[in-house]
């Protein structure tokens, strides 16, 4: 009789398996930390760094206590499992090793594949956030990048399935065995021990130390044993733990916590930046309340407005190889007025719609957001037949940030013919109409319209979008054309060539229906071209929008031309809704020439995320920016590295202060 399953022999491979597999993962990780954050030694950008050899040494020894406490759990479960099914051959070593190491190897791969596009900026969180929960839009957009994990991870399951019936085989004319297995209790709690020491010392590592948090929080096994420690942390119950980010200031009281909303003049500070929000000073809220004004235009002339999709602000005036990238919206620029300085305030589609079409900042509550007024209604309250034709799914997002879409004469988007879609996916996020559809549709109701009234027509085209190319799109400035695949940091400057070609058949789809418009109309309309936001193409070694608050992904085009609006800059999307409003309400002049000045005090409020629960939140007047992290604490002014609040100078901290304050009166400014 063998007993092959003693305590003392399960013990044993227990350790060697997990100690194996921590080793493996352990030194992976390592690697792949430095190489993409220089934590062990100076780098580009780099801001905590552990340069002495006990630092060094010490996140090491954590490292390997983290990963064998979720790796001894793995271990134990596979053990139990091969005992389970019979599986007793030698070889089942190796099945169990390459099993308990794959999924944290794979999320890594996964994890830095993604870094590789957002960089520093990765926060999967706010993703999430921003696509509503809806982890489906995840796929739709990285689909292509997911495709080698993917393949591998069901590659791996092949392989092991194939192993175990082998095993299994190979032990079918064995000689039974009687097998005493150890007792599950004293399994249990032997793992437990084993995870319960790295939980603890992976705990106070990252509550004690930026560093070992900057480098622990980038491993699976460290987000798995921190969402315990935040979960067990979380005192007050509030959903803030001590390793969250932003951290509860209060962690015994369930009124303070970040995000809370900070009670004007009441003495407490219940989110926990920047003291108390004082009662004075409301009046710095500026968000625009044109949907409350009674006054009946003067003046309906007809109006385009052509709103476009992560198209970059330097895309006026560029040049490729000679070649004049937006040849009409320069044109229109030289006719009307060509604003350097206007930002989205969010940078993320979602938010930027509604900006621009309600003037505000904030969504409405729940009870008033159904009645909330925009650019539709006013136009059509002062006689406008409006016309919506847009390349994207109106309705993601509108639970929360609604525009009036159905409210529209003639309401179109890209459910109407999903069929006709360049995007791979169809879902809400990622369903986009290439322009030539888009100029189809207009064109046939331009050739069938019968109405008298003044048109407001509203033009979204969404082809510089991500992946920045579709089949229709035409060589107009050069053929280069990269697949999802290959759109990869090492190769921006053909990305960037790319993008331009594909900017380029955008404006020329907008001369075509300028074109049209003017040939039915029989007159030049208003005209007004702007972007809901800009675009990363690597720098700061980011692709794409609405992670990172700066000029690439804020800074957008706004062109006006035909239209008496005065234009303040630094302008913001908000503002957009009573500029309109104020030049339409006054009585026509002969001059139909656009005003722009600059107004060196005024500031554009920017923020990443939900306004409810931003990372970041941002000042940008024409001068520079000032920004605040939550996750960090950290503030950063124009030109300086990232500071905490009480190393500021004065006028650096009041900043600090009125942008904060701003921010919490927006949020009071919802809920009211």
């Amino acid at each position: 009789m063998s007993n092959l399953f003693s305590i003392k022999t399960w013990r044993k491979e227990w350790l060697v398996l997990t100690g194996i597999a921590t080793l493996l993962v352990s030194l992976f990780e390592l690697v792949l930390i430095q190489k993409r954050y220089s934590l062990f030694s100076e780098g580009f950008l780099s801001v905590h760094q552990l340069s002495s050899p006990s630092g060094i040494l010490g996140f090491i020894l954590v490292s390997l206590s983290a990963d064998a406490a979720v790796l001894g759990f793995i271990t134990m479960l596979l053990l139990l499992v091969s005992d389970r099914i019979g599986l007793k051959h030698p070889g089942r070593r190796l099945l169990i090793l390459a099993l308990a190491v794959t999924p944290l190897i794979l999320t890594d791969f996964v994890y830095h594949r993604l870094a590789d596009y957002l960089g520093d900026a990765l926060d999967l969180s706010m993703m999430l956030e921003l696509v509503g929960g809806n982890a489906f839009e995840f796929v739709a957009v990285g689909f292509e990048h997911l495709i080698l994990p993917l393949f591998l991870f069901l590659a791996l399951i092949l392989v092991v399935a194939f192993f175990t019936w082998k095993l299994k085989k190979s032990l079918g004319n064995a000689p039974k065995q009687i097998v005493v297995k150890p007792s599950f209790r004293k399994i249990f709690i032997e793992v437990s021990l084993l995870f319960l020491f790295g939980f603890i010392l992976l705990f106070f590592s990252r509550i004690t130390n930026e560093a070992f948090d900057h480098g622990l929080k980038r491993k699976p096994s460290g987000q798995i044993l921190g969402y315990f420690a935040e979960t067990l942390s979380d005192i007050d119950r509030d959903g803030f733990g001590l390793l969250r980010r932003p951290a509860d200031p209060d962690p015994f009281d369930e009124a303070i916590f970040p995000y809370a909303l900070d009670i004007p003049g009441n003495g407490i500070d219940e989110n926990g930046v920047a003291g108390d929000l004082p009662l004075d000073g409301a009046d710095e809220l500026e968000e625009s309340e044109a949907g409350s004004r009674a006054t009946q235009w003067q003046h309906t002339p007809h109006i385009i407005f052509v709103m476009l999709e992560s198209f970059r602000a330097d895309l006026i005036g560029a040049t490729y190889e000679g070649k004049v990238v937006t040849p009409i919206l320069a044109d229109l620029a030289s006719q009307g007025v060509s604003v350097e300085s206007a930002f989205s305030h969010n940078g993320y589609t979602v938010q930027s719609r509604y900006h621009t079409f309600t003037g505000h900042l904030s969504p409405a509550n729940k009870g008033r957001s159904l009645a909330e007024k925009s650019l539709i209604d006013d136009f059509k309250k002062n006689g406008y037949e409006v016309a919506f034709f847009s390349g994207q799914d109106e309705s993601f997002g509108a639970e929360k940030m609604q525009i009036g879409f159905e409210r529209a004469d003639i309401a179109y988007d890209a459910r109407v013919e999903v069929h006709r879609r360049y995007t791979k996916f169809s879902t809400p996020g990622s369903l986009g109409l290439p322009y030539d559809v888009l100029i189809e549709r207009v064109k046939t109701f331009l050739s069938t319209r019968e109405s008298t009234r003044p048109l407001f027509l509203y033009l979204n085209l969404v082809d510089t979008h991500f992946p920045y190319h579709h089949k229709t799109i035409l060589p107009l400035i050069n053929d280069v054309v990269l697949s999802r695949s290959e759109i990869r940091s090492e190769r921006k400057n053909a990305l960037k060539a790319m993008y331009l070609n594909t900017a380029a058949n955008v404006d020329r789809a907008i001369g075509r229906v300028l074109d049209a418009l003017r040939q039915v109309l029989g007159e030049a309309p208003g005209i007004i071209v702007t972007s809901d936001h800009g675009e990363s193409l690597f720098e700061d070694n980011f692709l794409g929008h609405g992670y990172m608050i700066n000029d690439a992904q804020t800074q957008i085009p706004l062109i006006v031309s035909g239209l008496p609006v005065v234009i303040e800059q630094p302008f913001g999307q908000s503002e957009l809704r009573s500029v309109i409003h104020a030049a339409l309400a006054k009585r026509p002049h002969e001059s139909q020439k656009p005003i722009l000045r600059e107004n060196e005090k005024k500031q554009v409020f920017q923020y990443i995320g939900t306004i409810e629960r931003p990372r970041q939140i941002a000042m940008r007047g024409l001068s520079g920016r000032i920004i605040y992290d939550f996750r960090s604490g950290l503030v950063q002014t124009e030109g300086k590295a990232w500071r905490r609040p009480e190393l500021l100078e004065n006028s650096e901290y009041s900043a600090f202060q009125k942008l904060v304050y701003f921010w919490e009166r927006a949020l009071i400014a919802r809920n009211d």
